[in-house]
């Protein structure tokens, strides 16, 4: 590794981490930020980090002149963070999914707590599974190689991962426009000016913009669901009776 690459990769590394800190401090102190689906966000910027760690690990290997430490480390670690962010992404377009197709059973049972929960689990069940070839004894780290058959492994994971959010991106459109269909005249109505109601915002986040609309007429109530190729919103608004 030249010293010019040394240099782009550390400077890489300070400003991503830069990146990281600022996603999660804006969410953390922002209260208008604080809803379910900026939780992966902020699991993202986290697991990016350990990735970033990771790199760090493999430029102290090679400045520290081929240490045993740093490339045992990095050899147990390849590519399970990468795994978790794929990991997260699923969960996210699953959460975003289900937040237009089951509202209702959404807006009950999906909480902050749990999703907090399910992160946490996700990650160590992922990091568990990704790295048992060795803790296990199966396959030896002293050695200092990556082996290509635990490589293989994990890499074919990741595309069923990815091929699993692509899919739940295309139910997501495919619903969204569904509903839009179903409601043509509610579609131009917004969520600050529909007929001089007040709405107030719960457990979502008005985020994105490609909007579908769903109405519920007998309790007065409207449903908001905006779409975009990131992360949807959902967000309720209660109108006032005059």
């Amino acid at each position: 590794m030249t010293l010019n690459t040394q240099s782009f990769r550390i400077a890489f590394i300070v400003i991503s981490t830069l990146i990281n800190l600022f996603v999660a401090l804006v969410i953390g102190f922002s209260r208008q930020l604080h809803y379910l689906r900026h939780l992966y966000w902020v699991a993202i910027a986290v697991v990016n980090q350990f990735c970033l760690t990771q790199a760090v690990v493999q430029i102290a290997f090679y400045l520290s002149y081929n240490n045993e430490v740093a490339c045992q480390i990095y050899v147990f670690n390849a590519g399970v963070f990468y795994t978790i962010i794929l990991s997260f992404l699923a969960l996210a377009a699953l959460d975003r999914y289900l937040a237009i197709a089951r509202y209702e059973w959404y807006k009950e049972k999906v909480t902050n707590r749990a999703t907090i929960s399910l992160l946490v689990f996700v990650f160590i069940v992922t990091y568990m599974v990704v790295t048992s070839p060795f803790w296990t004894g199966y396959k030896n780290i002293k050695d200092c190689k990556i082996n290509l058959t635990h490589v293989h492994a994990y890499l074919i994971y990741d595309l069923l991962l990815g091929i699993l959010c692509i899919t739940l991106h295309a139910k997501i459109f495919i619903r969204s426009r569904k509903i839009i269909n179903e409601h043509p005249s509610a579609v131009s109505m917004n969520c600050t000016s529909a007929a001089g109601k007040n709405f107030h915002n719960t457990n979502s986040d008005p985020a994105t913009i490609e909007m579908a609309i769903r109405i519920r007429v007998n309790y007065q109530e409207y449903f908001f669901t905006r779409v975009s190729c990131g992360y949807g919103t959902s967000s309720r608004g209660k109108s006032e009776g005059k």
